[in-house]
């Protein structure tokens, strides 16, 4: 394992184990927000990564220590089913040999891995006799999966879920691993949400989904409502933000050939990727947010953001939408079995300005008060104090 960044580890440092690759996808981007935050509440993170990606480049420009090196980790959920689960459980061992060896050098009091498809850290952890967290931020099935939550489940000190959905997928409420998991959702940095950047976006109303496309995050079902909303309300105009791997390549091409059969070519807009800074500006500038998911969201940090921006969100009725979302008083939640229901929500937003107005207010609000950074962290350290002592 070789070092891509070195940085002095305080007394307290907490390891964290994460999958990292060419797009830095909602479970890296929590993590980067961690790593970055950690240090005012008292401990020092150290990053292990299996690639430099986009989780490691910006974490090394802010001075946060990471460690490259083969790790063992799934690639996506669909090598839950594949030969290569095999292969990725075999490197998994020594992966965590190389990451036991770097505990005791540098003294980690905590391994955090982020997600339920890194198995190293928990190998490496029981093998320090060091406290392990398991950062659950999936909702996965199947035979696999139960062979996988049992792992978690017993190589995990604390088992952190980030919503109830994914809470009761991990130990079902009343069941007696449930006492092992605690819910701490995903935060946002409220000062960064509190200062977009203005854009030129003329006079025509903004409506906008983010998501890697991906065949359950909904860009199908949000094209066939951008139709029927578009027949409603006039001058409007429908964002789709989100890049794909190359596995999804034809689902991008099936969306364009909708697109094109729905005749929105002008009103409906592909964005394939934007930066940090850029993504608030753009959310900041929209009169509707969607989040169209069509399975069960684990949390969806993108409407905590949505929420930081005051902007009044329309989601599918499932995941952890449901603990961020109180129907009609910070938002509108919607079916995901078709675009009928999601279409009538947007409309009534888009004819409604006080309406859009009240909602966003009361979702920024929700935000203060339940879903910040801080307030994340501050659970977090929390919890490792706990477990150090």
């Amino acid at each position: 394992m070789k070092h891509s960044a070195t940085g002095p580890t305080g007394p307290k440092t907490v390891l964290y184990v994460s999958f990292d690759g060419d797009l830095m996808a909602g479970a890296e981007a929590a993590l980067f927000g961690l790593a970055t935050g950690l240090a005012s509440h008292g401990w020092s993170p150290l990053v292990a990564v299996p690639v430099q990606g986009a989780l490691a480049r910006p974490l090394i420009d802010a001075a946060v220590p990471v460690h490259v090196g083969e790790l063992g980790i799934l690639r996506n959920r669909h090598e839950l089913r594949s030969p290569k689960l095999l292969w990725r459980l075999a490197t998994t061992v020594p992966a965590a040999v190389r990451l036991a060896a770097l505990i005791r050098r540098t003294g980690v009091r905590i391994v955090h891995s982020n997600t339920s498809v890194v198995l190293a850290g928990a190998l490496a952890a029981r093998l320090t006799g060091t406290p392990h967290v398991w950062h659950v931020r999936e909702i996965f099935g199947g035979p696999a999966w139960r062979v996988l939550r049992r792992i978690i489940l017993t190589l995990s000190d604390r088992v952190v879920c980030i919503s109830t959905a994914v809470a009761d997928n991990v130990a079902p409420p009343g069941s007696p691993q449930r006492a092992r998991v605690v819910i701490i959702p995903g935060g946002a940095d409220l000062s960064h949400f509190s200062t977009p950047r203005p854009l030129e976006v003329g006079d025509k109303l903004r409506v906008g989904m983010i998501g890697r496309i991906n065949p359950w995050k909904g860009q199908e079902l949000f094209l066939r409502a951008a139709h029927l909303v578009a027949q409603r309300v006039p001058d409007v105009e429908f964002f789709m933000v989100g890049g794909y791997i190359a596995a999804h390549a034809p689902l991008y091409r099936r969306l364009l050939a909708i697109r094109s059969a729905l005749g929105l070519e002008e009103q409906v807009h592909f964005i394939e990727h934007l930066d940090r800074d850029a993504v608030r500006d753009f959310m900041a500038s929209l009169d509707v947010f969607v989040l169209p998911s069509t399975k069960p969201e684990p949390q969806g940090l993108v409407v905590v953001e949505a929420m930081a921006l005051s902007r009044p969100i329309v989601a599918t009725r499932q995941g952890g939408p449901l603990d961020m979302i109180t129907h009609g008083v910070n938002g509108l939640l919607v079916s995901p079995d078709g675009p009928i229901e999601m279409a009538d929500a947007i409309t009534a937003l888009l004819r409604n300005p006080s309406l859009r107005q009240e909602l966003g207010a009361a979702a920024r609000r929700r935000a203060e008060a339940e879903y910040t950074l801080d307030l994340e962290i501050s659970h977090l350290t929390a919890l490792y104090d706990k477990l150090a002592a």
